[in-house]
């Protein structure tokens, strides 16, 4: 974070935005988890949850108070960052371009999930990531933010 960036955009983008989608690659992990890593994983969970529903708070908060040129501010940050990192690949590997890169990411999810490590695999991964983008845009929506989620 940056004196001159908004804090709210912020805020929406990394702590709300971007957390979502680690939070759901974490929960759908669990399923192909040992028991003992599920709980470890669980703990994980609980707390992004947490850190997410401040961000939430925030939000709830600041947006009534923030005129358009804000409320856009906020929208095309959160964009920004699903756009430019997160639908890039930074945390999902079925969203990386075609290559050795992805190819080996996506062999390693495989390999984790089926040794019971709890990785998220192929498909799965872009289902998560997509429903997690619609909660946050619906959510955002609700408080009078508009998320570009197809651009």
């Amino acid at each position: 974070l940056h004196a001159t960036v908004d804090l709210d955009a912020y805020v929406a983008a990394h702590l709300i935005a971007q957390s979502a989608i680690d939070l759901v690659m974490w929960q759908a992990s669990i399923e192909n988890a040992t028991p003992t890593l599920a709980k470890l994983i669980s703990l994980v969970v609980r707390d992004k949850a947490r850190m997410i529903a401040v961000g939430w708070t925030q939000m709830r908060e600041r947006i009534p108070q923030r005129d358009d040129v804000g409320l856009r501010l906020i929208a095309r940050t959160v964009s920004d960052v699903w756009h430019t990192e997160e639908l890039k690949g930074r945390q999902v590997p079925v969203f990386l371009g075609s290559g050795e890169d992805r190819d080996r990411l996506l062999a390693a999810h495989e390999l984790a999930a089926t040794a019971g490590l709890g990785g998220v695999v192929g498909d799965d991964q872009r289902r998560v990531a997509q429903d997690a983008i619609s909660d946050v845009a619906a959510r955002f929506h609700q408080l009078g933010v508009e998320i570009d989620v197809h651009r």
